[in-house]
């Protein structure tokens, strides 16, 4: 065998090897869709009594279940089992969503208070604290969502109760086809439905002779 039929195919090899290379390092497309959860038009307006003074009201602290901690978004696959959608993401914590819903929705129910970050209390003689635990917050495309969370109402700064509660919605599937849009927007209608519970709890407690 001479000297240049032994070049040849080293050189096809090379030129195939490179070829592999190129495979390999070229970048693949990200194929990863993020959501975020959104205030939603509430059903019904708890509002604020005729005469209702301004007041604060400080959303927090608030804590999730650790298992809700994930950013891939999670679906029901049986009682026990729950599924990972790698490709379909939270855009932030699912914690800060849950918070950031929660004081968007009450900004509208309750015109009559002020929404305040916590944990500040900015000096001020007396505020309302909405505290909250969410232990369960799940379902999938075609399946019930569930919000289960133990939340308590307090006037501070002296610890008095307004409520202390667990409270759990379901909000049902469509009927057809869903896709994770359509399923993170029930998660969203479910959390309405607990600020909603929230507002009604409160606006009495803004009335001027209170």
């Amino acid at each position: 065998m001479t000297s240049r039929s032994i070049k040849v195919p080293l050189t096809l090899a090379a030129l195939a090897l490179a070829c592999v290379s190129c495979s390999v390092l070229k970048p693949k497309p990200d194929l990863t869709q993020y959501y975020l959860l959104r205030a939603q038009a509430p059903q019904s307006q708890p509002g604020s009594p005729p005469g209702s003074r301004q007041t604060s009201l400080i959303v927090g602290p608030g804590h999730l279940a650790e298992y809700l901690n994930s950013l891939p978004i999670l679906v029901t696959e049986a009682p026990n089992r729950l599924q990972r959608l790698d490709q379909h993401q939270w855009a932030e914590p699912l914690a800060s969503g849950v918070h950031r819903v929660l004081v968007e929705n009450l900004i509208h129910l309750l015109p009559g208070a002020e929404l305040v970050a916590y944990p500040d209390t900015g000096g001020r003689p007396s505020w309302f604290e909405l505290r909250y635990h969410l232990f369960k917050l799940e379902g999938g495309p075609g399946r019930e969502v569930v919000l289960e969370v133990s939340w308590s109402l307090r006037e501070q700064p002296n610890g008095r109760p307004v409520a202390e509660r667990t409270s759990t919605f379901m909000v049902p599937t469509r009927g057809t086809p869903e896709t994770v849009d359509d399923y993170v927007t029930r998660l969203s209608r479910a959390l309405s439905d607990w600020s909603i519970l929230v507002g009604q709890t409160l606006a009495p407690e803004l009335g001027e002779n209170h």
